[in-house]
């Protein structure tokens, strides 16, 4: 962060939102703030991902019937794509 600050470097990241207000605000926040609030931003955002992973994780394994549907469409999804996973697809879910 000091040498972002230094160097005037701003690549508009959380980061860069952070040094904002460190200097731009009326109470400017402290270093140990926005420590805080780094460690509260990955942490929520470790916490949020690992329980969804886990969740689905787990209703794939006691549904091994929706687990095959779900490995056909991603198939489906990658033959349509010639394999590249950097585009957006656009599948219909069945009702």
């Amino acid at each position: 962060m000091e040498e972002r600050r230094s160097k005037k470097i701003d690549k508009g990241d959380f980061i860069g939102r952070l040094n904002d207000m460190l200097t731009n605000l009326e109470k400017p926040l402290t270093e140990e703030m926005i420590a805080a609030q780094g460690v509260i931003f990955f942490a929520a955002g470790f916490e949020t991902t690992a329980s969804t992973l886990s969740t689905l994780s787990y209703n794939l394994a006691k549904h091994p019937e929706i687990q095959e549907k779900l490995f056909l469409e991603i198939q489906e999804a990658m033959d349509a794509s010639d394999g590249k996973i950097d585009q957006v697809l656009f599948c219909t879910i069945p009702t």
